[in-house]
């Protein structure tokens, strides 16, 4: 798949290249027309809600995380994880998304025992890992509207409460 997406890229610009008028081999010239082609995955959002349960000594929150792609490709598949630490430890979930459209978003939502005290939950789309230190998924280099990796993560201070979950 992400050999199709870079081939993709690279047929974008050989066709936008194409489109341009006969006076662009002035370099300052191509500057305005050059486009970059890549997805950009963001967190935009992980909210929080308690769940009813049978037994009130063990509360629970769905937790509801939202990735956007908004990029102007689309991203091959990728991991979103969920931690209930801002350093990434500990796991609450780990979702797979085969492929997100450019300009398009998904919810993800996982029920998780309350914590019993305040903490800052973690969410990352496309996280790093041994083979792959800047995720599956070939962001944009940064710079611009596109902010390549430095978008991908998301935190969310939890008060400890479940029935008020938001500090």
């Amino acid at each position: 798949m992400r050999k199709v997406l870079l081939m993709a890229q690279l047929l974008g610009l050989v066709a936008l290249a194409a489109a341009l008028p006969a006076q662009a081999d002035d370099p300052s010239f191509l500057h305005g027309y050059m486009v970059a082609l890549y997805p950009d995955l963001v967190v935009e959002a992980v909210q929080m809600a308690p769940v009813a349960t049978p037994d009130p000594a063990h509360p629970c929150l769905r937790m509801t995380v939202i990735v956007r792609n908004q990029g102007n490709m689309p991203a091959g598949g990728f991991f979103v994880t969920l931690h209930p630490h801002a350093d990434g430890t500990g796991l609450c979930a780990r979702w797979w998304v085969p492929e997100l459209g450019a300009g398009t978003k998904v919810q993800l939502a996982v029920k998780i025992p309350a914590p019993a005290e305040a903490t800052t939950f973690v969410a990352v789309a496309d996280p790093p890992d041994a083979a792959r230190p800047n995720g599956r998924v070939l962001e944009s280099p940064g710079g611009g509207l596109m902010a390549g990796e430095a978008n991908n993560t998301r935190l969310q201070a939890y008060s400890g409460d479940p029935a008020h979950p938001y500090p």
